[in-house]
């Protein structure tokens, strides 16, 4: 069995469309929904409408911040395969059944696959271990996607054509067995939101394992819908996590860069 875990922060319209999308996959599943900050109102009608025998839905009075909430919801959950899924995702009818069966057939620590805006383009929802550097490169092809598409897939292309070994996939589709997370222990509770996916990647590949980006499984991806619901608190979590990366992986010089850089932009005080 497959277990779904959703971390939720006032997402409830995509929480919505993202259950009923699990709904129509046909494999053994478990969903389990950890409500951070829930609202009440909204809370009891995606209880209403969803919690069954295989969906249940956690509230938690306070927000906990991604790791901790999905290690809490991990805990919940009885599948030998956990799927970290953000709940501003739309699956396709076999996603669980495909990523699962290439999961199963390959030797993957963990598994990320082709995440599509709204206006049909891909996302980058894969890429190397940051530094200050690529870091830049990451963050322009981001803005290339936006100005010359055509350009961005000649880029990424090498990624996009067939199943690649990258160092990091996002934490907004993540498939790892239950034994490979036992064994790194899950995700790291020190970062709030923002890196903890890649830090997780970190830990596996040191592990021996392979991070998989699989461009073969598709779906949708309302891209940032936590975030906009409170976009301060995005900005300096980010910022919180960032640093706190590069002083745990980076070396001194790319932390300077790191700080040169932030109290450049007014993101930190000298």
């Amino acid at each position: 069995m497959i277990s779904i875990v959703i971390v939720n922060f006032h997402t409830y319209k995509e929480l919505t469309e993202c259950l009923e999308s699990i709904k129509k996959n046909k494999i053994d599943y478990e969903v389990i929904v950890i409500d951070n900050e829930y609202i009440e109102i909204e809370y009891n009608k995606i209880k209403a409408e969803f919690s069954n025998s295989n969906i249940r839905i956690f509230p938690e009075h306070k927000n906990l911040g991604f790791p901790a909430a999905a290690n809490k919801g991990a805990g919940y959950t009885k599948g030998g395969f956990l799927l970290f899924l953000n709940p501003d995702i739309v699956l396709e009818e076999d996603s669980l059944e495909k990523s699962l069966e290439f999961y199963k057939l390959n030797n993957v620590g963990i598994l990320g696959c082709q995440q599509i805006s709204e206006d049909g383009k891909i996302q980058l929802s894969f890429g190397r271990f940051p530094n200050f550097l690529r870091e830049f490169q990451w963050k322009n092809l981001w803005k290339l996607r936006s100005i010359n598409y055509r350009k961005f897939l000649s880029k990424v292309e090498k990624y996009i054509s067939s199943p690649t070994p990258v160092d990091w996939a996002s934490g907004s589709f993540l498939l790892i067995s239950k034994d490979v997370y036992n064994s790194v222990e899950g995700f790291n509770k020190d970062f709030f939101i923002y890196y903890e996916d890649i830090d997780l990647c970190r830990r596996v590949k040191s592990a021996g394992y392979e991070v998989i980006y699989n461009p073969d499984i598709k779906f949708k991806h309302y891209h940032g819908k936590s975030a906009a619901t409170n976009p301060k608190l995005s900005s300096k979590e980010y910022r919180n996590s960032q640093v706190y990366y590069y002083k745990k992986y980076n070396n001194a010089f790319q932390n300077f860069l790191l700080k040169i850089y932030l109290v450049f932009n007014g993101a930190i005080n000298v």
